[in-house]
Formats: structure tokens, C-alpha cells, sequence
């Protein structure tokens, strides 16, 4: 069975799952899978395990390479074989067919013991109050202790000897916008009291009722573990190490390496048909700025550049506003503001639609339960919300690529806005990476409106680099160590601004 006893690092040593297992999970099913072991060479090790229960629809073959390289371990499903021959993209008579979920309970990719000194865990979760620190921190000791069974987005475990990370392209959630993708797990074994890291569930086969979303979709489960020792040299060993070494193992939201360069962020905006900001008029703004901050970079969020301005005409992504120069003078703002240091992105909405979209029918619109719509914004156009998981089954990816062929390759970001509020369904975790890669095919950064929103993947957050917009409640993520980690590729952080006390102030 894939699992790592134990790590040695220069004669030093961590565990990984100290017990036995024969089991793992399918759509929620314990199945005991019949296991083929192979190693590759001296630092691979394949399993193939065959999976059924006919009660519950699984028939399935995963296969899992483990694999050593340097002082990381990689714990990779290479291959998945759905033996219900579901097709991706097409209807199934039976949605309990697909394997939705797969997962390793129990297998703690890395732990610590309470017999090493020094022995803790230390974690973050996702908070966007200024007054509720997002960081959790568990010295370990002998003797009876508490569970300690929660999700994490970052986690590490560390002796005075030994730290190490864990990172999961799990896109799993237990309480709405969490981003769980690490799951703990404290157990007791022969008097001894180990933390230990595992990935959450991992999303695989997903549908809109019948319909099952497209093959892109698909992202095979993937972790991975790091060992370090003290990388900062301050003769300490913790998290702090562990957290640098993540850094080799994490992924990187698209585009990130740019964000330390945009210092200035700016919105012009054109709104009920008034053509406020003419694109020419906005490539005149980037050479102002660009004087007079000595070529510091730029982001300029064009919020109204399609149809008649702001809020209007939602879902139709490649109706660029003629009034306000049309797709001409918008190349033209794309191509010439590169030399100014400029990043270009647009304001769109994917919860919401309005009559006036080509894209608008009654089939992608939510009801209440008496059958009434689910209004949006009524400041112009009364807006209706959309299912979200319709729209991803029904070609969403369609109209990012009509953009695309418009537009060219010039434009920098997407800011997709208020996706995370719950207006077009489950905006949670998977749903919203699902969404960040259908952006990042196009070539584009993600930009979101919440603190929270799309973690994994975005650079900008709304909430958090306006000041004053929102209260204290729902502001950037509040993380000393998701901010360590990751400080240089996210504008995501609480910012100064006193009144909302706490890490505000």
C-alpha cells in the first residue's frame, strides 16, 4: 500500500504514517483495493490498486507512484481507469458511475512524534477578520491529548532536528470558503501521540445532474512533502524553515511573478451608456502615471468595458463596447501601454446575466423554490443569477475563447467579481479552480472580489487592497504564515487601515 513509514535527513529522522493500511476511499466508500507493487528504481515505487464494490458503483483501476527527488517525496496518482465507462462531456445515466472523490484516510504523508523534542504542528487556515488570526499552532506532549482532526491550507510539522510541508492540489472544502486542502490527524500509538499531514479528498469526475462536466476538468491527485532542516540559519528549527522549503513544492498562481512590480492599481470605469473612459482616453491616464511615479508599474482594472458599461450585457465576454472605442481602439490600449509598464485587465461577471446578452435563456437561470428567478443587481437591467455548474457544463469555456480570438494575447488579468458569494451556486474551492483554469488557458492572471476567494489561484483581491470597502469582518487573508509563504505572488493581505483594529491596526 502507498504509504511512507519513515524520513531520514542526514541521520535525523521524521515519520510519515506509523501504522498499517489497506484502505482507501472512493466517493466516500472504504474499499480495501487489490494492490500490484513494482519499483521502478531506487527512488520510485509504483502500486496499482483495483477497486470495486458493485453495491456502489466503483470499478476502477488508480494507479500511484511514489517517488524520491532530492529531499521532497512525491505522492502521485499517475492514472485513473473509470471501469463504468463514463465519458467526459457527456451525459450518464447514473452519476453514482463517476468517481468524484478519492482519497487516502488515514495516510499521513509526513508526522511527528511526541517523543522528539521540540515536536509541534503548525498551520493556517483561511480568515479574512482582522480580529481572528487565521494561525494555529500545537505543541505536541505525552499523555492523553485532545483530537485534533481539522483542514488547513498550509501545514508543517517540525522537531528541533527536522521540518517539513505538504502541499495538495486537493480542492476540497469543509465549511464553504476554507480552501482545506490539508487535513490533520493526531493519533496514539504505543504511548506515543503523532500529528500527522494527509491531503484532503481529491475532486476527480463531477457533473451537472446527468451531464458530465468536460475532459478539462480532470486534474489527477497530486502531493507532496518536504524535509528540511534550518534554512534561515537562525539556529532554530520550525515552521519558518518549512515554510521556505513549501515554496520548492507550491504551486504559483499565473502571473504572480508580476505582482511586485504593480505598484499602482486603478479602475476606470464607464457606466450606463455614458462612455465615461473611452479607451484612448485611459492609455492617456497610463502616460500620466507613468510621469509621474518614474515608470513604476501599473495595473488598470477596465471596469465597463463591454456593451454599455458596467452591468450590462454579462456573459457576453467579447461584446467590447463600441461606444467607448470599440475592439480597435482596445488592441490599441493593449499594445501601447507596454511600454508605460502598464498591465491591462477586465471587469467580468460570472454569476449573472442580463436580457441583452446573446447568451441570455432561460435554461442557465436560478429559481427560487416557487419558481420565481433569483434577481441579481437592479441598478440598470434588472441582472438574473445563473447556475454556475449549467454554464461550466453548457460551453462557459466557449465565450473565454471567443475573448481570446478578439482581443489577442495582449491582455493581463481577468477580475472576475463578486464569484464566492454564492449567487450562481457552489463557488467554493473546486468550482473556482475549475474557473481559474479555463482563465489561465486564455494566457490571463486571476484577479477575484472576496479576501478569500480563489487562494489557490488568485494575485488580486478586491477586498483586501480597497481600504475602506467592506468592515473588519471580510477583509485580506489575516496569516502570518500564508503570508510568509507567499507575499510576493498576492496582493491579498489585510491592509492599514486602523479603524478595524485587530491586524488593521
Amino acid at each position: 500500500f502507498p504509504r511512507v513509514k519513515e524520513y531520514e535527513l542526514d541521520g535525523k529522522t521524521l515519520t510519515g504514517q506509523v501504522q498499517k493500511l489497506d484502505k482507501m476511499s472512493i466517493n466516500g466508500v472504504l474499499v480495501t483495493p487489490e494492490v500490484q507493487y513494482r519499483k521502478i528504481d531506487d527512488t520510485t515505487a509504483e502500486y496499482v490498486m483495483k477497486v470495486r464494490n458493485d453495491d456502489e458503483f466503483i470499478n476502477a483501476e488508480i494507479t500511484v507512484k511514489l517517488q524520491l527527488v532530492g529531499n521532497e517525496m512525491h505522492f502521485d496518482v499517475t492514472k485513473v481507469v473509470n471501469k463504468n465507462n463514463v465519458e467526459m462531456g457527456k451525459p450518464v445515466d447514473n452519476v453514482r458511475k463517476l468517481i468524484q472523490t478519492i482519497e487516502f484516510p488515514g495516510n499521513t504523508l509526513v508526522s511527528v512524534g511526541s517523543n522528539k523534542q521540540g515536536a509541534k504542528f503548525d498551520g493556517a487556515q483561511m480568515s479574512t477578520n482582522t480580529h481572528n488570526r487565521g494561525d494555529y499552532h500545537l505543541d505536541l506532549k505525552e499523555g492523553k491529548m485532545n483530537e485534533y482532526t481539522y483542514g488547513f491550507m498550509y501545514g508543517f510539522v517540525s522537531s528541533n532536528e527536522l521540518a517539513a510541508s505538504v502541499w495538495s492540489n486537493s480542492q476540497f472544502t469543509y465549511r464553504g470558503n476554507d480552501f482545506a486542502r490539508l487535513t490533520t490527524a493526531l493519533e496514539r500509538v504505543e504511548g506515543v501521540n503523532y500529528l500527522g499531514i494527509q491531503s484532503s479528498p481529491y475532486w476527480y469526475q463531477r457533473a451537472y445532474k446527468n451531464l458530465v462536466f468536460p475532459e478539462y476538468t480532470l486534474e489527477l491527485p497530486s502531493s507532496k512533502v518536504v524535509i528540511t532542516k534550518d534554512l534561515n540559519k537562525d539556529n532554530v528549527v520550525d515552521w519558518q524553515d518549512g515554510a521556505i522549503a513549501y515554496r520548492n513544492i507550491m504551486n504559483n498562481p499565473k502571473g504572480a511573478e508580476s505582482v511586485p512590480d504593480l505598484v499602482a492599481y486603478r479602475i476606470a470605469m464607464n457606466f450606463a451608456s455614458q462612455a465615461q473612459n473611452p479607451f484612448l482616453m485611459t492609455l492617456d491616464g497610463i502616460k500620466k502615471i507613468n510621469l509621474h511615479t518614474d515608470g513604476l508599474g501599473q495595473s488598470i482594472l477596465l471596469k465597463g468595458y463591454g456593451s454599455e458599461g458596467h452591468d450590462s450585457g454579462h456573459l457576453n465576454y467579447a461584446d467590447i463596447g463600441k461606444r467607448i472605442g470599440g475592439v480597435e481602439d482596445f488592441k490599441k490600449l493593449l499594445a501601447r501601454s507596454k511600454e508605460y509598464g502598464a498591465k491591462i485587465g477586465i471587469h467580468v461577471n460570472a454569476s449573472e446575466t442580463y436580457p441583452e446578452s446573446k447568451y441570455f435563456s432561460e435554461a442557465i437561470l436560478r429559481r427560487n423554490s416557487d419558481g420565481t428567478y433569483m434577481y441579481g443587481w437592479n441598478w440598470l437591467d434588472q441582472g438574473i443569477n445563473i447556475d454556475a455548474e449549467y454554464d461550466l457544463a453548457h460551453g462557459r469555456l466557449d465565450r473565454w475563447k471567443e475573448l481570446r480570438e478578439k482581443l489577442g494575447a495582449d491582455l493581463d488579468f481577468i477580475y472576475v467579481d463578486v464569484w464566492g458569494n454564492g449567487q450562481s451556486g457552489d463557488n467554493t474551492a473546486w468550482p473556482t479552480h475549475v474557473l481559474a483554469k479555463e482563465l489561465n488557458s486564455q494566457g490571463w492572471r486571476m484577479a477575484i472580489e472576496w479576501g478569500f476567494g480563489a487562494e489557490y489561484d488568485s494575485t488580486f483581491q478586491h477586498w483586501a487592497a480597497d481600504l475602506t470597502y467592506g468592515g473588519y469582518s471580510l477583509k485580506g487573508i489575516n496569516s502570518n504564515i500564508t503570508r510568509f509563504i507567499r507575499n510576493h505572488q498576492k496582493d491579498s493581505w489585510v491592509g492599514d487601515y486602523p479603524s478595524y483594529g485587530g491586524a488593521a491596526n
